[in-house]
């Protein structure tokens, strides 16, 4: 299985790789910059601090954690490396996904790494569905544009520890729709997600995931500033209300 896994990543990878190479220049889209295709390769770096990780109105731990990113950038391909760690061991989580954007449209594979309290140390490249700790989910995503400004995603698990009592596959399915807006200095973030079947997110079908957040960027020294999000999640399942605040630390 493990060898499956990542022939599929692999091709998935060199697959978006040539349709980039391919690929001709698109008319400037709403949240999708027209000239990415022109853009050189280049290395992102950054470090986030929050307050405590949620994941689709889910919460990871039960601490503030330390989140650093890298990202591979070319043209409209992209490869990343994503990592979190609470800061009292609760939760800690490495993902690595591939995305690729044309026209208004972004489409993922990701490979979500999350160790349990119980076994924090599993073997990393352990795929056997009934031990890994290892999610594997890919995602469509419709950016919006200028005549309709709503985002779009969906997001299905293939394969990983989504599984049920039997130990079959629930394949859980997740869809978000998502509204972003600016508002004098401030960018303001409205999100509801759902699920359709019972899975991984809950026992039946539901909409469960309310998001309200606030994004602005305050300065700590003369032209140095900072993006901090604060972000309201209400679960309807769980009936849990989160308060969260995120500040982008570091970012080059």
């Amino acid at each position: 299985m493990k060898k499956i896994i990542f022939g599929v990543l692999f091709i998935f990878s060199y697959g978006l790789l040539l349709a980039e190479n391919n690929e001709t220049t698109k008319p400037k889209q709403i949240m999708v910059p027209a000239n990415n295709a022109e853009l050189p390769a280049k290395i992102e770096l950054s470090t986030t601090f929050i307050s405590q990780h949620l994941w689709r109105a889910l919460p990871s731990g039960n601490a503030p954690a330390i989140e650093p990113l890298i990202s591979f950038k070319s043209g409209k391909f992209s490869m990343n490396a994503w990592g979190a760690q609470a800061v009292n061991n609760s939760y800690r989580e490495f993902n690595f996904y591939v995305s690729h954007t044309f026209k208004n449209f972004t489409l993922g594979l990701f490979d979500y790494y999350c160790p349990s309290i119980q076994n924090p140390n599993p073997a990393f490249f352990d795929y056997k569905s009934e031990s890994t700790k290892h999610l594997i989910e890919y995602q469509i995503q419709y950016n919006g544009s200028k005549e309709f400004p709503i985002q779009l995603m969906y997001g299905q698990f293939v394969h990983g520890f989504d599984t049920k009592e039997n130990g079959k596959q629930y394949f859980s399915k997740y869809f978000e729709v998502s509204y972003a807006f600016d508002f004098k200095s401030y960018l303001i973030k409205m999100e509801v997600g759902m699920t359709p079947e019972k899975g991984m997110y809950a026992n039946h079908a539901t909409i469960f995931n309310f998001g309200f957040s606030i994004c602005n960027k305050i300065r700590i020294y003369e032209n140095t500033e900072i993006p901090v999000i604060y972000k309201l999640v209400y679960n309807k399942e769980t009936q849990d209300l989160y308060f969260n605040i995120a500040l982008k630390l570091f970012s080059f």
